[in-house]
């Protein structure tokens, strides 16, 4: 392939995804979006990269989507819901106020809510708040690696937070 010329091998007429992840395990795709038969939350099977296969449908409202091992988790209008990957059900279910954004590092999600960074645990048996840590400003995205949480401000003036996370239960700011 060339990087700076890529080819489209396959298109699915799907609509407006505004979000997406990828398994790399199980080769599925979640999009979040407004697709064809109003928003929703979409997963797709690209296992055979040349023809990919719808899988199933999900009619919720999500803006972000993540998938941490087989569990697809999504900001659903003041939550964060988690749905089985292979069955579509729904696992869970916790109320945040205003969710931002979502990142995650091995099996433990992390939601931007307004001016705090919330960890949850994620499993087949759904989601559980693990803490929180009050930023001083408002955030608007978040990166997770190594241990650490880079918070991206959503106020004017710019800039990021870093918090260390390597225990979720007590993260806690880096000045």
């Amino acid at each position: 392939t060339k990087l700076l010329s890529p080819i489209v091998q396959t298109q699915m007429p799907l609509g407006a995804a505004s979000a997406i992840a990828f398994d790399t395990i199980t080769n599925v795709v979640a999009l979040a979006g407004n697709f064809a038969g109003g928003n929703g939350l979409v997963f797709v099977d690209v296992s055979p990269p040349l023809s990919p296969a719808l899988i199933r449908s999900i009619p919720v409202h999500p803006t972000h989507v993540q998938i941490v091992n087989g569990v697809v988790c999504v900001i659903v209008q003041g939550a964060v819901d988690a749905f089985d990957e292979s069955s579509g059900a729904l696992l869970g279910s916790v109320s945040v106020s205003n969710p931002i954004a979502l990142g995650h590092e091995n099996t433990t999600l992390y939601v931007v809510d307004g001016t705090t960074l919330r960890a949850m645990n994620v499993s087949l048996h759904g989601l559980v708040l693990l803490g929180s840590v009050q930023v001083p400003f408002a955030l608007q995205s978040v990166a997770v690696g190594s241990g650490i949480a880079y918070l991206g401000s959503g106020e004017a003036n710019g800039g990021y937070a870093t918090v260390n996370v390597s225990d979720a239960a007590h993260m806690t700011l880096i000045d």
